[in-house]
């Protein structure tokens, strides 16, 4: 479970229990989507058409489940951060788009399951969006936006990239929400507005995690000097304050000695001068 240590970069304890939360709403949601896409109707808050749809949707739902699994078993919050966000920025769009096509759902008058699928999904979109932003803003306090060592370093002309594929996502999901008929003439499958909505949602999804890259440093979680990441970032003050330690050690500058060496130096050439003063013993018999 995740660490309960009070040192910076943890995840803490409501985060852990809230991803363990989400993991067991989107579970059902990949069996029933994934596994059973033509059964929308009897299964699902609204019944979707082509099945391509609530495949697509279940596989979303899985990745889902996969990544807040990894979030309550982790030890390190920076590890989680972006992905965390980019479901509250999902879960915020998602809500916009339930009430917009409020009249699709069946409003609890379907089977049992398919009316507790409704009023699920209705009470899991308005609370979520706050819930899980809250829970970033919380749990963001604790990243020192410094990398352990061990870390992959991403070069910034990979962040560059990935900020312009963010961007572009983001704005191809607001295509999908804002128009469903464009977004049909550029899709796989034919999409109805509520289902172009969820589409869009996903993919801003995916825009807002591509767009969280950022420089780090190491240090705070182990040796900087061992990590490649410890560049990206300017050290710390105190950091820098050891460094000013260390460069009050007096060094000597190039092509010159130490006081020590100079007094040794001297010492040998007085006493080879004093042997040459000398004379020599004569050896004449």
């Amino acid at each position: 479970m995740a660490s309960t240590d009070q040192s910076g970069d943890r995840v803490l304890r409501e985060t852990t229990w809230v991803s363990v939360v989400v993991v067991a709403v989107l579970l059902p949601a990949l069996v029933i989507l994934w596994g059973l896409p033509a059964h929308t109707k009897t299964l699902w808050a609204w019944t979707i058409k082509p099945a391509m749809t609530p495949i697509f949707m279940g596989s979303a739902y899985g990745a889902g489940a996969y990544f807040f699994t990894r979030v309550s078993l982790s030890r390190r919050w920076h590890t989680g951060s972006a992905g965390v966000l980019s479901a509250a920025v999902f879960a915020a769009f998602m809500l916009v788009v339930t009430f917009a096509h409020f009249g699709k759902f069946n409003h609890g008058n379907a089977p049992f399951l398919a009316a507790v699928a409704f009023y699920g999904w209705t009470g899991v979109y308005i609370v979520s969006p706050f819930v899980v932003a809250w829970l970033w803003m919380r749990n963001q306090r604790t990243d020192s936006r410094r990398a352990d060592p061990g870390d992959p370093v991403v070069p910034s002309v990979v962040r560059y990239f990935a900020r312009a594929v963010s961007a572009g996502a983001i704005a191809l999901g607001l295509v999908f929400l804002f128009s469903p008929t464009a977004a049909n003439d550029i899709w796989a499958w034919k999409l109805t507005p509520l289902a172009a909505g969820v589409v869009g949602s996903f993919t801003i999804q995916v825009g807002t995690g591509a767009s969280c890259s950022r420089s780090t440093s190491a240090g705070a979680h182990g040796d900087s000097s061992s990590s490649p990441s410890s560049s990206l970032r300017p050290s710390s003050s105190s950091d820098r304050s050891a460094s000013g330690a260390r460069s009050t050690i007096p060094t000597p500058a190039p092509g010159s000695s130490s006081p020590a060496s100079q007094h040794s130096r001297s010492q040998s050439s007085s006493l080879f001068r004093a042997m040459e003063a000398k004379p020599l013993p004569s050896t004449a018999s």
